[in-house]
């Protein structure tokens, strides 16, 4: 709690970052949602409309998908290495006393970068929300954006620990961006299924498209793309748990890195 309620001092000391942080967000998405605009899924159509069935144009939502996420990892990555290598100095010094509880420092820090998270995601939801008009409910399409944010703040903490100081902020965003490849437009086989940002796209799908079935055809986005659909509760929850994966990953990075520093 105490390295909770520190974090979120310094936080709110800096209110002004926090709007910075708030307002790329925004940009991010109005940048990549311009792409969205007027821009829905289509497929073949079912009978009896198949012999009228224009081009198809299964790619939209998943293409969507892999734009917003580049945002998002574009906005998140760089932050987040910001805001948690902030504190590596102190860390280190505190640590190499033997007064330091490492677990319940990197628990509280971690907490404590949700509301920052929280905002600027649900910022970067509404301009999205508001340029592509989905069909799901907006509720629905922020959850999908908010794991989508933590998994990213997760994955470039973790990184950050291990890559120069110098060199982590660039590095960690090109591999946020590079991550945001692996939603499945196009399909990489295999990799995809490991990365979260596949879960995302497939629950966007399913939220999207699906509920168009009876007049679209889905099966070129499951044939083609690779994609399971009718499971959107399922793939929220992976992302939850590739997410405590890569903060279990952070957590134990904090015990086994520069073992000199720590007593």
């Amino acid at each position: 709690m105490l390295f909770h309620m520190r974090s979120l001092i310094k936080q709110s000391q800096n209110f002004g970052t926090l709007f910075m942080y708030i307002l790329l967000g925004m940009i991010a998405a109005a940048m990549m949602g311009s792409a969205a605009v007027g821009e829905k899924s289509t497929s073949l159509l079912v009978e009896p409309y198949s012999l009228i069935s224009h081009f198809p144009r299964y790619y939209i939502t998943p293409m969507l998908s892999m734009f917003h996420l580049i945002a998002m990892a574009s906005t998140v990555s760089a932050v987040a290495i910001r805001a948690f290598g902030g504190e590596t100095t102190n860390f280190w010094r505190e640590a190499s006393t033997g007064s330091l509880n490492r677990g319940a420092y990197f628990l509280g820090m971690s907490t404590a970068e949700i509301y920052r998270l929280f905002l600027t995601a649900l910022s970067f939801a509404i301009v999205a929300y508001l340029m592509w008009n989905p069909l799901q409910g907006f509720w629905s399409f922020f959850l999908n954006i908010f794991l989508a944010f933590l998994c990213f703040d997760a994955q470039a903490s973790f990184l950050g620990m291990l890559l120069d100081p110098e060199s982590a902020p660039l590095l960690t965003t090109i591999s946020g961006v590079f991550v945001a490849l692996f939603n499945g437009y196009a399909q990489i086989p295999l990799i995809g299924y490991i990365s979260f940002t596949w879960y995302s796209a497939e629950a966007m799908i399913s939220a999207n498209d699906v509920p168009l079935e009876h007049i679209y055809d889905q099966s070129l986005v499951t044939d083609q793309l690779g994609y399971t659909l009718h499971r959107e509760s399922t793939d929220l929850v992976v992302m939850f748990v590739i997410f405590l994966l890569y903060k279990l990953i952070g957590l134990a990075l904090v015990y086994v890195l520069n073992r000199q520093k720590q007593r």
